[in-house]
């Protein structure tokens, strides 16, 4: 089933764990690396929601995010020496900045999410998909270090311009 989640503190380490989705619609944090599963059966139904009144913060802590899409209203803050690691569950393909190139990928992570995102590294695991990347602009990229994109298949950066801090990119075909 789904999970929804308001208000919660935690002093350690967290694991959430749905089948179909997670969303978060308050103040999420934890003093420990945070883990939300939003597809734990990988059939592909699972989408992590972070609303408008909610947030996540682990403190410099890692936060995982395993989905099949995300959509980010909140903010997810891992602080300035934290990790952001999202991955796409099933298969795909991952759209990061702009739509133009992939307008019918599962997982669209726009500009205006990536701007809700505060880490020392955000890392994009794509094993089963392509990821494209179109018009991450330095406003949308300023809070996250580093960059690293992983895709099974291909990565293509085009279109617009993108600006990153840093950025490492993976493609096995």
């Amino acid at each position: 089933g789904s999970l929804t989640v308001n208000n919660v503190t935690a002093a350690g380490a967290v694991t959430l764990n749905a089948s179909n989705g997670i969303n978060l619609n308050g103040a999420f944090t934890s003093l420990g690396a945070t883990v939300f599963d939003a597809d734990s059966d990988s059939n592909s139904a699972g989408d992590f929601t972070v609303s408008a009144t909610g947030s996540v913060a682990t403190n410099n802590n890692t936060l995982s995010i395993k989905a099949r899409d995300v959509d980010l209203q909140g903010a997810l803050n891992a602080g300035a020496a934290g990790d952001i690691v999202l991955t796409m569950s099933g298969t795909g393909h991952i759209q990061l900045g702009d739509s133009t190139l992939c307008s019918s990928c599962p997982m669209q992570i726009s500009g205006a999410e990536l701007e809700n995102m505060t880490a020392a590294t955000l890392t994009v695991d794509n094993l089963n998909g392509a990821i494209f990347v179109d018009n991450v602009t330095a406003l949308n990229s300023q809070n996250i270090g580093a960059v690293t994109l992983n895709s099974g298949k291909h990565l293509s950066i085009r279109g617009n311009a993108s600006t990153f801090n840093a950025l490492t990119a993976n493609a096995t075909t």
